[in-house]
């Protein structure tokens, strides 16, 4: 993988990341004038400048629509299959289930269970 550094990155770049994380028609628009689910779709946009090898996000899918939330769990998936490790915490953990191999269990801030995500799902059934 080719790494860049944020001086690196063309215009092109940028106008590529937007459109992936369904933001191409937005960016001629204020920051100001997004909506919640835009701000969030933009944090991960400026995640990925750089193609960094490892992708940590906070809460991905909170404030999105079902269509953005898609979008972002396939660039996830994307991301992960090009070999970047993809962090990412959510009370959601349905998107734990479809999207990742290993998972630690947080309660009160300590680790209450850590390991694959077919075992946890055993372990601690809904």
């Amino acid at each position: 993988m080719t790494h860049l550094t944020p001086s690196d990155t063309t215009k092109s770049d940028h106008k590529r990341i937007l459109a992936r994380v369904g933001l191409g028609d937005a960016m001629a628009r204020p920051v100001a004038e997004y909506s919640g689910g835009m701000i969030k779709r933009l944090g991960i946009a400026l995640a990925l400048v750089g193609g960094p090898d490892v992708l940590l996000l906070d809460e991905p899918f909170a404030a999105l629509d079902l269509e953005s939330a898609a979008t972002v769990e396939d660039v996830i998936l994307e991301r992960n299959a090009e070999g970047t490790t993809v962090v990412f915490s959510t009370h959601m953990f349905e998107y734990v289930e479809r999207l990742c191999t290993g998972a630690t269990l947080l309660a009160d801030g300590c680790v209450v269970a850590q390991g694959a995500v077919s075992e946890l799902c055993k372990g601690h059934a809904r």
